[in-house]
Parts: C-alpha cells; structure tokens; sequence
C-alpha cells in the first residue's frame, strides 16, 4: 500500500510553492496570517499555492488574492506529524 501513496509535498506540483521559516511555518501551523513577501519564492499574482515548511514539508495550501495582493488566505492547513502543533 505505501507504494502507491503520494508524498503530500508531491501530490499538487501544479501549484507553485511558497517556503516559510521556522517562525513563519509555526504560524500557518497555527492558522495566523502571514504574508507573501514573508516566505521565500515567487508568488504568483493570484490563486492557490503550496505553503511548505524549512523542511520541505506541506503544511498548508493557501490563496492569492489581486484585490488583497498581501493578504495570504490559508485554504487548507494540514497537522504535523502526531496531529499536535508546537507551541
């Protein structure tokens, strides 16, 4: 069975990535606003992205807006392993 799952960092490269630092991934983790020009890549001007971790992995998927072009909407958070956050 684990040969036919999908890594979930794997499972949307249609969606360009986004990377947060440590401070930044515990926020999305969180659910708490972040910021375009706080993660490092190249957002798109509007539409759905992959919010990764330091590590690579997928913590979140989130939604550009053009009328709000710094405002990053989390679509989609996803628990790290253990389903508990860090504080």
């Amino acid at each position: 069975m684990a040969s036919v799952l999908i890594p979930m960092e794997d499972a949307l490269p249609d969606l360009p990535a986004l990377t947060a630092d440590e401070s930044r991934a515990a926020d999305i983790i969180h659910g708490r606003a972040v910021s375009p020009d706080d993660l490092s890549g190249n957002p798109p001007e509007s539409g759905a992205v992959r919010l990764l971790g330091p590590d690579g992995r997928l913590l979140a998927v989130g939604r550009l807006s053009r009328a709000e072009p710094q405002k990053l909407g989390l679509a989609c958070v996803f628990p790290p392993e253990g389903g508990e956050a860090d504080e």
